[in-house]
């Protein structure tokens, strides 16, 4: 065997100790990421959510993940006294979708994209209701009479996510997503197209 050949080997020894090296690397990093969000953002307010997240191929640049979130605000009735009446809206929202990572997911830093579904449902209070006032006695009927309503939504959005990993099993992310509605109903009224948005901070464990 002469030097070319010597030297082919053990390039060829190399290249495969140094692939095998990486994918040990790689499969240090579990497939599986549970989160918490103690701030999460949607279009109805703010609130906290949790999250799933499964890669499904050995280099992780494709992701099934499932966040859900409630959020909600504090509604100030204006045809009442302002700061008496104030009414809490909430929602509760799960985002089920894909993560798509250009470079696989894992690494140190690593940018996702992604289609999600919206599906949300929850409480809204409705200012514009008229009725029989239930704070008048005895009821007069035409008042202005605000009443909780129930609210679904189902929609979709593109997310957009940093995942930062500072060891194997630590995860740090940040999202944010922007969609439209497809389906706004309020009680028995279907409202209109109106625009989505969540954005959230995370950490969790990677499994």
């Amino acid at each position: 065997m002469n030097r070319f050949h010597t030297s082919l080997l053990t390039l060829l020894a190399v290249s495969v100790c140094s692939f095998s090296f990486a994918q040990e690397r790689h499969n240090e990093y579990g497939k599986n990421v549970l989160a918490i969000a103690a701030i999460a953002i949607t279009d109805q307010g703010v609130g906290f959510g949790l999250s799933y997240e499964r890669s499904l191929d050995s280099r992780g640049m494709f992701s099934f993940y499932l966040p859900v979130a409630y959020s909600f605000q504090v509604q100030e009735d204006y045809y009442w006294s302002p700061g008496v009446y104030n009414q809490t809206e909430y929602m509760m929202y799960a985002y089920p979708g894909v993560k798509i990572y250009p470079t696989g997911a894992f690494g140190k830093v690593r940018y996702g994209i992604g289609p999600s579904l919206v599906v949300g449902a929850g409480e809204q209070y409705d200012d514009n209701y008229y009725s029989v006032d239930p704070y008048i006695y005895p009821p007069q009927p035409g008042i202005n009479a605000p009443r909780y309503v129930s609210r679904f939504v189902l929609g979709a959005i593109i997310n957009n996510s940093l995942n930062i990993n500072p060891t194997e099993r630590l995860y740090l992310g940040m999202e944010l997503g922007l969609g439209v509605t497809y389906m706004n109903k309020w009680g028995n009224w279907n409202g209109r197209t109106e625009p989505l948005a969540q954005a959230a901070f995370r950490i969790g464990y990677r499994f």
